[in-house]
């Protein structure tokens, strides 16, 4: 609206400017010519300008201030776990949020694993926790005889235990769902940052495999894109999810190839995929 005012009075400056030329005197009036001419064509290249960019902006159907926002990833404390289980809560079923108290129990056992996303005005976006569940557990909660919140406490290594570290189950990732538009984002970001995550939670050389459920289409999507296979279905299994399982090195290759770079800060994410 203020473009298209802006234009018209233009336009009306330029009409009484060229009914005063016509009246001129014919060196003056050529001279007087030219100069609206000139300030005619800036305008119309300013109006066109202006106008492109604002297609541009609406057709990636994305705020300018959220491609420019920067994610950060660190590890979470007890507060952050509390925020933790009320996301869980409100993102997952029933039956797939984790209730605070096994989240804490998880937590003082190894809290390497707890991590949240925040953004550049340091407000919490998201999570993402991993566990390194011992082999005999895991194979019950990969074979589907067990459901998530069944895995205690004891049914972890600690966080001084991560040589002895072989496989890494990730429990939950989410990005907050008031601002869907960040998703992307963040999950660039957290590829990114890959090298930072896996550094805290085991050692390289000696993780094998790594394991997730899928919760949606995209979660599944995403597995499968970074080279996850299905090990068990959700008809056979207590939780009635998918489990998907991959081989770390790979796994871990297929992110940095793709993602590498040599500062790691900025991250962010969603869940169970």
């Amino acid at each position: 609206m203020n473009k298209m005012l802006g234009i018209s009075l233009s336009t009306i400056g330029a009409i009484s400017g060229i009914a005063g030329i016509l009246t001129s005197p014919d060196n003056i009036r050529l001279m007087s010519f030219y100069g609206i001419l000139f300030v005619i064509s800036i305008s119309f290249v300013v109006y066109i300008i202006s106008l492109l960019s604002s297609k541009s902006n609406k057709s990636i159907g994305v705020d300018p201030q959220i491609i420019d926002a920067s994610f950060t990833i660190r590890g979470a404390d007890e507060d952050d776990i509390r925020w933790i289980a009320r996301l869980q809560k409100s993102v997952y079923s029933k039956n797939d949020a984790v209730p605070l108290n096994v989240l804490l129990e998880w937590y003082e056992v190894f809290p390497n694993g707890f991590f949240v996303i925040v953004d550049h005005n340091n407000m919490r976006v998201g999570h993402l926790d991993i566990l390194p569940i011992k082999e005999s557990a895991l194979k019950k909660y990969k074979d589907g005889e067990l459901v998530e919140t069944e895995i205690r406490g004891e049914c972890l290594y600690s966080k001084q235990e991560l040589d002895k570290i072989t496989d890494l189950y990730i429990e939950s990732l989410i990005v907050s769902p008031k601002n869907p538009k960040i998703r992307p984002f963040v999950l660039r970001e957290l590829m990114r940052s890959v090298s930072y995550i896996f550094s805290k939670v085991g050692n390289e050389s000696t993780i094998k495999r790594i394991s997730a459920m899928a919760a949606t289409r995209d979660g599944e999507r995403i597995l499968g894109h970074l080279g996850f296979q299905k090990i068990s279905g959700a008809e056979e299994r207590k939780d009635s999810h998918n489990m998907y399982e991959a081989k770390f090195d790979n796994f871990y290759s297929k992110i940095v190839k793709t993602y590498h770079r040599k500062s790691t800060g900025n991250i962010s994410i969603d869940r169970g995929l």
